[in-house]
């Protein structure tokens, strides 16, 4: 069933925002944990699947993906500030 619903859903204009959400849900749980070692190709794949994602700043439960960090911070926490 989720395999035909996935191979669908490019068609499907009125997927009513529950199942949607449900579909992101179990994406979010199979994708990358925290502490779990990349390779740099899944490094760079991943990246470059965020930079193209629709909604990529954050998984459906709302935790970002992508954190902006300006150079200044940096530099202080390097004490070179």
């Amino acid at each position: 069933f989720i395999r035909t619903l996935a191979s669908d859903l490019g068609e499907m204009e009125d997927l009513p925002e529950e199942i949607a959400l449900l579909i992101s849900r179990w994406a979010c749980k199979s994708s990358i944990t925290a502490g779990r070692r990349l390779t740099e190709e899944e490094m760079a794949t991943l990246v470059d699947d965020l930079r193209h994602a629709e909604a990529g700043f954050a998984c459906p439960h709302g935790r970002p993906t992508i954190v902006a960090i300006a150079l200044e911070d940096i530099e202080k926490l390097f004490g070179r500030r």
